[in-house]
């Protein structure tokens, strides 16, 4: 967008140019060079206006497309699952690409000062609706582009974002879903599978308030039960692997893979060190059941919440305000219990028959 608009500038600055500076032709009246400036100046407003970095509002009954513009701070397992899909879920509410909207993605790459350029681009970009993946994204969108529409998700904690008070108070120009681990019947299942697990090895993100949040939740469930939670930190995406060694060598009796951004590292870190220790991965992120780098899960199925979120983000194309639709808390679905079979065989755990006949999906 930058550059288109520097070239269209430019070719209108050439052009008035140009004119400037080519003798009259002989016969042509005076006027016509007035009236040729005149033309010039007024496309050159034209521009101006229409390239302006003022936002349009959200109108679907204009008939234009709506443009969406997606933004992820890490791209990772779950982003590129709705990145995907996205397009398939809104066509079954209905919503057409090209006819009823127009999408862009974008991706911070880790990087804090990038997130803040690409606010600035969307805006630039004169966004409809602004879509966040990832807590950091949207924490950023709040405070430097507080005017565009935006819906979440791939996050755990909206209110300790500042997006509101709660799931019906909240900020006028925010809405989406959001998960909600529920760690306590994780656990239980673990022990059910497991019930000599004393300690509960897991890592978290050092510059993320939420997956802190996520770990302090974990320490209660596993407080309750009787259980230790080992929590090592990790500072950088690169630091993953020492980070990995240093759990290990604490020597847990079962690892806990909670939501992060930076999943695509994490897990199979986790998974080749529980391999190791002959320990089973207990998550809330059923995906990593179903592919092998979890033994057991608990949580709400990843498709079902992908369309919920799609169900909100089709009303807001349509023209509804974010501020009238309250926040969808991901335990008003249904929650699964999955185990993957082949991975328990592996470690030379012994599921029971009780919790074979209950799961929702078994992997051989």
């Amino acid at each position: 967008m930058y550059r288109h608009f520097a070239a269209a500038t430019l070719g209108c600055a050439r052009m008035s140019d140009a004119e400037h500076n080519r003798p009259a032709r002989e016969g042509r009246p005076r006027t016509s060079l007035l009236l040729m400036a005149v033309v010039v100046l007024l496309g050159a407003g034209l521009a101006v206006l229409l390239f302006s970095s003022k936002p349009r509002p959200a109108d679907a009954s204009s008939g234009a497309p709506q443009l969406i513009v997606t933004v992820s701070f890490v791209p990772d397992d779950p982003t590129a699952y709705y990145g995907a899909h996205l397009g398939e879920w809104l066509k079954e509410f209905g919503l057409n690409e090209g006819r009823d909207y127009r999408m862009k993605s974008l991706s911070a790459q880790g990087d804090i000062a990038t997130l803040s350029m690409l606010m600035d681009a969307a805006r630039q970009e004169r966004a409809d609706i602004l879509v966040t993946f990832q807590p950091q994204t949207l924490f950023n969108a709040i405070r430097r582009v507080p005017e565009i529409p935006k819906v979440f998700s791939i996050l755990t904690a909206p209110s300790s974002l500042g997006a509101g008070e709660s799931d019906t108070r909240h900020l006028s120009n925010v809405t989406g879903f959001y998960y909600w681990p529920d760690y306590g019947a994780l656990m239980d299942l673990l022990r059910e599978c497991k019930p000599s697990t004393k300690t509960l090895g897991t890592l978290f993100f050092a510059g993320d308030d939420e997956s802190k949040e996520q770990i302090e939740k974990a320490r209660q469930a596993a407080v309750a039960r009787g259980i230790q939670l080992l929590a090592q930190a990790y500072t950088l995406p690169s630091d993953i692997p020492d980070a990995v060694r240093a759990l290990a060598g604490r020597r847990p009796d079962a690892i806990l893979l909670t939501p992060t951004q930076h999943q695509g590292l994490l897990a199979p870190a986790l998974a080749n060190a529980a391999a190791d220790l002959k320990a089973p991965v207990a998550t809330v992120l059923l995906d990593k059941v179903r592919a092998g780098t979890a033994t057991l899960g608990y949580g709400v199925n990843q498709e079902l919440a992908a369309r919920k979120f799609a169900e909100i983000l089709a009303r807001v194309v349509r023209g509804a305000k974010p501020g009238d639709i309250p926040f969808f808390n991901g335990r008003n679905l249904r929650y699964e219990t999955v185990i993957n079979a082949t991975n328990a065989a592996a470690i030379g755990l012994t599921l029971p028959e009780a919790v074979r006949k209950r799961a929702d999906h078994v992997y051989e």
